[in-house]
């Protein structure tokens, strides 16, 4: 498996689309799936946002990894990195390989581009927060949501 930063184009975005369904049913996420392609364009075009993309050694994507990259109000002179999304296929999953190999080469990135921060998220009591945790990712708040 080989993971690397590749450029959001529309073609990537038709590439992973099968694999944002399978990670919004995944995740049991409470609001519809309604991916918004132009805005993710726009984001990569006004440098803000990152693709990272797992293949397979035939090129096939596995997962896939999205950030918004910037600083905050009021921590200007820091880079903050969020990831919005992190997804690996149940068939790449286990071991060194998935997971691991996507968040070690997007960190990599971001920190050769100056981020000091990334800000993860996870359910609550999944796999996923197990892993981040074991990765070395420290809690630093809870984050809540409010249907309003």
């Amino acid at each position: 498996m080989l993971a690397d930063m590749e450029p959001l184009t529309g073609s990537l975005l038709d590439e992973l689309a099968p694999m944002f369904v399978s990670h919004h049913a995944e995740i049991r996420c409470p609001w519809p799936l309604d991916v918004d392609y132009g805005k993710l364009i726009a984001g990569y075009k006004l440098g803000i946002l990152r693709a990272f993309v797992l293949r397979d050694e035939d090129g096939a994507p596995l997962g896939y990894a999205l950030y918004t990259v910037s600083g905050l109000p009021f921590s200007v002179g820091t880079r903050h990195a969020v990831e919005e999304a992190l997804y690996v296929d149940p068939s790449a999953r286990g071991g060194a390989g998935g997971y691991p190999t996507l968040s070690r080469v997007a960190s990599a990135w971001l920190k050769s581009e100056g981020v000091a921060w990334v800000h993860r998220h996870a359910p609550v009591g999944s796999r996923y927060e197990r892993i981040v945790e074991s990765a070395g990712s420290a809690r630093a708040y809870t984050v809540f949501l409010e249907k309003v």
